[in-house]
């Protein structure tokens, strides 16, 4: 198998022995996103205007706290991010307002329309509270890796023995697969890759099902001088596998 410029994320996250490959590779991009937008994009102008249109979820915005890499740069970021929030929630609540008279009805300004008036601004803080500026990031790099693991899937035999002796995917990373394959695979192919795909998902999940199952009867006095085989962490990747 010779690995491209483009491939190696995808071989590289194959051969982690984990329960979603793509777990592995998303985790990584994280990573480096992290690190990307409290290091160079600080000074890219661009990606200064994304990180104010967008912000970060709850998660993102942990995680580059959590970093503990550059305090001034994230504390620069929410001083950007909230004078431009606060400039256009202003401006949306101004409309609001404008719109009701004294009391809180539609005013006459606005009856003709069939709006309601508090309608803009539950769609900006909906916006607000779920757009993220490397959530977006990641899943559109994810798009790109999915599809180039289709192309290994095709091209490279070393690729496909690779692939049947993964654990099959997280939940998330299974549906993308299955949203993206017919843009990829036809015929026989797609037929093919579905019939092991299905085999493997299931059979996978069975066996975490077994595992989580004697990680629970491990707490049975009787049961305490058996080994625990490959059920310590099974809660833990349970988890991940599902969610």
């Amino acid at each position: 198998m010779k690995d491209k410029i483009y491939t190696i994320p995808v071989t590289d996250a194959f051969r982690v022995d984990c329960e979603c490959s793509f777990c592995a590779l998303e985790k990584k991009l994280e990573e480096e996103s992290v690190d990307f937008f409290l290091g160079g994009a600080l000074m890219e102008p661009d990606f200064r205007v994304e990180m104010n249109e967008h912000g970060f979820c709850k998660l993102h915005l942990d995680a580059l706290f959590d970093s503990k890499k550059n305090a001034l740069g994230l504390g620069l970021i929410l001083t950007s991010f909230l004078d431009h929030y606060n400039q256009r929630l202003s401006k949306v609540l101004e409309n609001v307002k404008a719109s009701l008279d004294e009391d809180g009805q539609k005013s006459i300004f606005s009856r003709k329309s069939n709006v309601n008036p508090t309608e803009e601004l539950q769609a900006f803080l909906s916006k607000a509270r779920s757009d993220c500026t490397i959530c977006n990031k990641l899943n559109n790099t994810m798009k790109r890796y999915i599809s180039v693991f289709f192309y290994m899937w095709k091209t490279e035999q070393d690729f496909r023995v690779i692939f049947e002796g993964k654990k099959g995917f997280c939940s998330k990373h299974f549906q993308l697969l299955i949203e993206e394959i017919d843009a990829s695979l036809k015929g026989k192919e797609k037929r093919d890759f579905l019939t092991k795909l299905f085999e493997q998902q299931i059979n996978n999940l069975s066996r975490l099902q077994s595992e989580v199952k004697w990680f629970t009867e491990k707490f049975d006095y009787k049961n305490n001088d058996e080994p625990w085989g490959n059920s310590r962490d099974a809660v833990q990747r349970c988890i991940e596998k599902l969610r």
